[in-house]
């Protein structure tokens, strides 16, 4: 067996198709220290299927940045790019890093994460010009960004899953005409959405999405309407209203409903009726409980309930329950109600964990 003399680099003699592997496989803080290894290794880095580009902070370092993501976009002269990852701060350019959006989604990316850090007084800076088609575009997370929608084009034919967080939509509709661009949308999560126009009614409609969630949002003033007949999955959090539709209901599978504004919560309720598995919390049962003299909605479908304990406004529950098999206890105590035969209903419910 040939032995190998000491100090010789054998990783470095490796095929870049091996090297590039291998550095794959590695945090992204490492792959970026992997370029002062040597003149082979300083752009290797830059052929990853998977691009992790944050800005630094410091304002003096951000056009060596912006050039080096000019250069790597170069090199890798149209390659498929299967996930980019890329976070900016205010020194950021809004035209430049456009540009950079352009040249990606000719490189059959399909999975883009983009945030943008504002400031201390937390002004959304940064634009998003949505007039770029993403033809392979399979999942996108957006924070910290402006949304302006194109009158016509459809920007995503095949994103499934949409997550925006903090995202501003300067004119009315805009949210509703963005979903609409989404034909195959499976899975939407509005996170902080602002809407700095009068929007009355926020309407989110999709023919494909599946799965919905919306948190922290509040607007006292505006209508939600969901129509998705296809929705099987809603999580809504801490989000305020003054009213509710959820069109086409039956296909929903699960609900969790948490911190829901005192006076629409039993119209929210109302809304996720037909679901299967219901998760109520704390502050959904106290918002609750302060509506005495109101008709509770039947849960005719409903099989699985996770509740907190709260004994009264519970029994209550239980009896527009008919078909309840299962209830879990989210508190981590057990309350004596093993065995409890539901009112008008079709058994006993059982507690499990």
């Amino acid at each position: 067996m040939k032995k190998h003399r000491k100090g010789i680099d054998i990783i470095s003699q490796l095929p870049d198709e091996i090297l590039i592997r291998i550095l794959s496989l590695l945090p992204a803080a490492d792959i970026t220290r992997s370029r002062i290894l040597s003149n082979r290794w300083k752009h290797l880095w830059a052929f990853l299927p998977n691009l992790h580009l944050v800005m630094p902070r410091f304002e003096e370092q951000v056009k060596k940045f912006n050039d080096s993501v000019d250069q790597t976009l170069a090199l890798r002269d149209g390659m498929p790019i299967q996930k980019l990852y890329l976070q900016c701060s205010c020194g950021g350019n809004n035209n430049r890093v456009n540009d950079w959006f352009r040249v990606v989604s000719q490189s059959q990316v399909e999975e883009i994460e983009y945030r943008f850090l504002a400031d201390d007084t937390n002004d959304i800076r940064f634009h998003l010009d949505l007039s770029i088609t993403f033809n392979t575009l399979i999942k996108l997370t957006l924070e910290g960004v402006a949304l302006v929608i194109p009158k016509v084009g459809i920007p995503f034919p095949c994103l499934k899953k949409l997550n925006l967080q903090f995202t501003q939509h300067h004119y009315k509709h805009s949210l509703t005409k963005l979903i609409s661009r989404c034909p195959v949308l499976e899975e939407l999560c509005l996170d902080r959405p602002g809407l700095t126009c009068k929007s009355r009614i926020i309407k989110l409609r999709s023919r494909s999405m599946r799965r919905l969630t919306i948190e922290r949002c509040e607007f006292k003033d505006q209508k939600l309407v969901i129509d998705a007949p296809k929705l099987e999955y809603f999580h809504f959090f801490a989000c305020y209203f003054r009213k509710y539709t959820l069109k086409s209901t039956t296909s929903l599978v699960e609900a969790y409903i948490s911190k829901a504004r005192y006076h629409s919560i039993v119209k929210l309720l109302r809304c996720v009726s037909f679901t299967k598995i219901l998760t109520l919390t704390r502050e959904s049962l106290m918002a609750l409980g302060t509506m005495w003299g109101i008709t509770l909605p039947m849960f005719p479908n409903l099989v699985k309930l996770e509740v907190p304990w709260l004994e009264t406004l519970l029994l209550i529950l239980l009896q527009n329950m008919p078909n309840l098999e299962y209830l879990t206890f989210s508190d981590e105590y057990l309350p004596f109600i093993m065995g409890y035969n539901i009112p008008n209903g079709g058994g006993t419910c059982l507690s499990s964990f």
